[in-house]
């Protein structure tokens, strides 16, 4: 990395070979206060290729949320309420899929990789084992989480670059992403049988309990009073500006395009996702 390209890593363990082991859909509490779908992997670490002074795990686990409605009701599929097939293309799980199906260069302009190496992202030679995984073309593909298993990727940490907001904050967020598969790695480590026992009861754990979670969710979603419908969003200054372009808006298109035109909204992916929802701000319009 030259001394005139800033270091944007986290210093974790973000550039490694791995295998994923387990591969589910869940909520996350300390991820927009538990509102998104979240692709989760559960990685086993078989090859590190940065330096790394700490400890190196058996296994991390990898996530990719799937934008605003998604739900789950088993931990295996992830479903929307409006019927949809896909992931947005601005989510992280979207950009995955693209990346698989060869359809962006890299993970978008916007994406780096943090250690100053050139973004090069090569996925898409496995798409013929994700679509026959997924169920071919009347399938759910990525809507099922286990299409991921058994994989092996080469990992490496990827800066998002969403622009500078209205207040000149940079927004901006680092995800250790696939970058590559991997035919073989090098053998991990024996573990003790008692250590796998436990990792593997503490996955299925999860996704046992992604089904409960998304049970409590709707049920609490339907029980929510109406109120603001961009309560979601904290800065009073942006929320009112929303409001506004809701209000004045004679149809879904002129709404987007007032969405567009708010600075923090249009360089916010997931906030304007969560805006551009169908099943949320906008239905309140017929309420």
């Amino acid at each position: 990395m030259g001394k005139w390209q800033a270091d944007r890593s986290s210093g974790l363990l973000t550039n490694f070979v791995g295998t994923v082991k387990e591969s589910w859909f869940d909520f996350d509490a300390n991820y927009n206060n538990g509102e998104t779908l979240i692709l989760h992997w559960e990685v086993s670490v078989d090859e590190v290729l940065q330096d790394f002074d700490g400890d190196v795990p058996e296994t991390t686990t990898v996530t990719f949320p799937c934008g605003s409605g998604w739900t789950t009701d088993d931990g295996r599929y992830a479903t929307h309420p409006r019927g949809k097939q896909s992931f947005h293309a601005s989510s992280i799980a979207g950009k995955l899929v693209d990346a698989a199906a060869g359809l962006i260069r890299g993970y978008g302009d916007n994406a780096v990789r943090t250690d100053g190496e050139e973004l090069q992202v090569e996925l898409s030679s496995l798409l013929p084992t994700l679509v026959e995984r997924g169920g071919g073309e009347d399938g759910p593909g990525p809507l099922d989480a286990e299409v991921w298993k058994d994989l092996t990727f080469e990992f490496a940490e990827i800066h998002f670059d969403y622009g500078t907001n209205k207040a000149g904050e940079r927004i901006s967020t680092n995800r250790t992403m696939p970058v590559r598969p991997v035919e073989a790695s090098k053998p991990a480590a024996k573990k003790a049988t008692a250590k796998k026992a436990e990792a593997k009861t503490d996955v299925e754990d999860k996704v046992a309990a992604a089904k409960a979670k998304a049970a409590a969710k709707a049920k609490a979603k339907a029980e929510k009073p109406a109120g603001d419908p961009f309560s979601f969003v904290e800065d009073e200054d942006v929320r009112a500006q929303l409001n506004e372009a809701l209000a004045g808006a004679d149809s879904y298109e002129t709404f987007v395009e007032a969405l567009l035109q708010i600075p923090e909204v249009a360089d916010d992916a997931e906030l304007l996702d969560r805006c551009l929802d169908e099943d949320g701000p906008w239905a309140t319009k017929g309420a």
